[in-house]
């Protein structure tokens, strides 16, 4: 869905972190000496209006991770695993 949403790369897209989105502006930073950029060249990316349901499930994603799991801005956009004292703390919440 951001891939739509930015046109970013996908080398980009798996290195991005929370700190890279800034939410005021609806705007990807693609930072090169952090994230896998063309060119090793700073690459900024609007959130293209494509979709306004795309949008608002991306936003909520971000609000899920810095409110409900308590995510910082250097963890990533896209996490392959969740920190372990994530995982511990989701597996003891009741259903």
């Amino acid at each position: 869905m951001l891939l739509a949403l930015t046109a970013i790369r996908d080398g980009a897209l798996i290195g991005l972190k929370l700190k890279h989105f800034d939410e005021r502006r609806s705007l990807i930073i693609q930072d090169p000496r952090e994230v896998d950029t063309k060119f090793g060249k700073r690459t900024d990316a609007f959130l293209f209006p494509l979709n306004d349901q795309f949008e608002a499930i991306f936003i909520d994603w971000v609000r899920y991770l810095r409110e409900e799991l308590c995510f910082v801005d250097h963890d990533p956009l896209f996490p392959k695993t969740f920190p372990p004292t994530i995982a511990r703390r989701a597996s003891s919440t009741p259903d």
